[in-house]
């Protein structure tokens, strides 16, 4: 595939899954020309296309973090509001939130990648099918999916 077709067809899904993973936007362009310029020189014999794009998206972005050594979390720090909560729920919460992001952590990328779009970026399912190229109801199976692997992964060590 010639860079303008790759760049107009799959631009904009490489940059969100880039940006969701590294929440800066220049780190998220570098990561997302590493990504077009790999993808560039794919052979013909990928299979599945918006797949491959998808996974090779992550990957830059996820070898981006490595190299400017950020925690890899994909959630940013939660702020408990010490001032509303007495001490008991402040540290509840906080234990709460670090579940979630260990759970998060723990997710296989391409769950993790489609509960971030649905959550932190409040995408709705058509624009999630749309972000990943892919039906409507893909798109909320997917969703569907990652939810119960998440419930799984909280659930584990926690009964």
């Amino acid at each position: 595939m010639d860079w303008n077709s790759l760049v107009t067809r799959y631009g904009d899904r490489v940059l969100l899954v880039c940006r969701n993973i590294l929440r800066e936007d220049g780190l998220s362009r570098d990561a997302a020309q590493e990504a077009l310029l790999k993808l560039s020189t794919s052979n013909g014999e990928v299979r599945d296309w918006d797949a491959w794009v998808l996974t090779v998206a992550g990957n830059a972005a996820r070898d981006v973090l490595r190299r400017v050594k950020r925690a890899p979390g994909p959630l940013e720090e939660d702020r408990v509001d010490t001032a509303t909560k007495g001490p008991m729920e402040t540290v509840l919460a906080r234990e709460s939130a670090e579940r979630l992001r260990s759970a998060m952590v723990a997710l296989a990328a391409p769950d993790r990648d489609v509960l971030l779009l649905k959550f932190r970026e409040g995408l709705s399912g058509p624009d999630i099918a749309k972000a990943l190229g892919i039906s409507l109801e893909s798109a909320w199976q997917k969703v569907s999916r990652a939810l119960k692997a998440l419930r799984a992964k909280m659930g584990e060590g926690h009964e």
